[in-house]
């Protein structure tokens, strides 16, 4: 009977609402006392269970980097990845360790979220005590412009003592630690989250720290990281052009005219290629379109002289590039030549 996790809730709830009810204003430290010493019976009748701990930070070597995204942690036995995660114990000397729910058999949690296992920090006597960061691998997201990271988490509330989490990332282990969100409230089943981090780096960490406040102990399980792709787009690498002066003659042959560039992730549909010249006596030497424009590829647009004979002056306009049919942007640059005989 005594190892029945609903009744013994419910007979510690029954007994903490009879200390209440008799204690009165005046006996205020005597029923926190009344509560602290009910939890510790509690924790007495707890079924020990399974669980492995997670490594400290100084206790790992060189850590393995995870350069492939989306990265999911299960935190499961058979993880490749549960084994670079690491922990730093800022205040006090609690543990997260890997089990099956909370880490008490009377928690509502006594399930991970997805599979069998979760990671799990602890519940003991104490106010922003013990305090440690659960650490990511080194997750290496130079390629993204941004990242998504998504979990799902728990922290029961225990007759009002309430553990609390915070997520953090940095871009280095040189770096401080930035902090991004803040969680306090009672949260009795499993909830998701998904934010979105700044900053993608190639030594980016993702911490998660449990702060004890006595409260059940925090809960966190099917961790992803996603890197957000930069957008395709184009860029001149030459904004205004000057050709200079060159006889006509020398316009049989094509010069460079302006390089193009696709800085983005993906590829970008150029639909036109423009020249703003009203004598007509230059023209582009350009691809066909539609042109398909590769991920990180720079392309080379020439100009000559048309076959129109033409005084010695001097030409100026406009030349852009139309993409993506024009739903996207339209970018522009300026050029000038002199042409002489």
């Amino acid at each position: 009977m005594f190892k029945n996790p609903t009744y013994l809730r419910w007979l510690f709830s029954f007994m903490l609402v009879a200390i209440f009810s008799w204690s009165g204003s005046a006996q205020n430290a005597s029923s926190n006392q009344s509560i602290v010493d009910m939890k510790m019976a509690e924790q007495q009748l707890e079924e020990p269970g399974d669980f492995i701990s997670v490594p400290n930070m100084g206790q790992r070597g060189v850590l393995n980097v995870v350069s492939t995204f989306p990265f999911n942690e299960s935190f499961e036995d058979a993880s490749p990845t549960r084994a670079d995660w690491t922990q730093i114990q800022e205040a006090g000397a609690g543990s997260w360790t890997y089990g099956a729910g909370s880490v008490s058999n009377f928690d509502l949690i006594n399930a991970a979220q997805d599979g069998v296992m979760n990671a799990r920090f602890v519940s003991l006597f104490g106010n922003n005590s013990p305090i440690t960061k659960l650490v990511t691998p080194v997750l290496d997201l130079s390629a993204y412009a941004s990242i998504e990271l998504e979990f799902w988490y728990a922290q029961e509330d225990w007759f009002g003592d309430q553990n609390e989490l915070k997520v953090y990332y940095r871009i280095s282990d040189l770096d401080p630690w930035v902090e991004v969100a803040h969680y306090t409230a009672n949260v009795t089943a499993w909830t998701y989250v998904s934010l979105t981090l700044p900053n993608p780096t190639a030594t980016y960490q993702i911490a998660f720290e449990g702060i004890n406040n006595y409260g059940r102990s925090n809960v966190l399980d099917n961790v992803t990281v996603t890197g957000i792709a930069t957008e395709p787009g184009l860029e001149l690498l030459t904004g205004h052009l000057d050709l200079g002066e060159l006889p006509i003659g020398a316009w049989t042959k094509p010069g460079v005219f302006e390089l193009i560039n696709n800085p983005g992730k993906g590829d970008v549909t150029i639909t036109a290629f423009e020249i703003e010249e009203n004598t007509g006596f230059l023209q582009l030497v350009s691809p066909g379109v539609p042109y398909i424009l590769e991920e990180g590829e720079t392309l080379e647009i020439g100009v000559t002289n048309t076959d129109m004979a033409a005084d010695g002056d001097m030409f100026a306009g406009d030349f852009a590039v139309v993409y993506d049919d024009g739903a996207r942007a339209l970018i522009t640059g300026t050029y000038e030549a002199t042409a002489y005989t």
